[in-house]
């Protein structure tokens, strides 16, 4: 004799379906007197802009 089985359960599909994406926001602020530095070099004056993003350190661009 042989034994019968049962299936409890139907293997569901794959869907087809896309995750929905993360929407992407933009936070601006106004700029700040820290993000200016004004130095004087050699008798002259010049000008760095302080950028600061998420995740990394403060970085300083420039002369300008």
């Amino acid at each position: 004799m042989t034994k019968a089985v049962a299936l409890t359960s139907v293997p569901k599909a794959p869907t087809t379906e896309k995750k929905k994406r993360e929407r992407l926001v933009n936070i601006e602020t106004p700029p700040q007197r820290e993000w200016f530095v004004r130095t004087r070099e050699q008798g002259r004056t010049v000008w760095y802009l302080r950028l600061r993003l998420t995740g990394m350190f403060p970085r300083r661009f420039g002369p300008f």
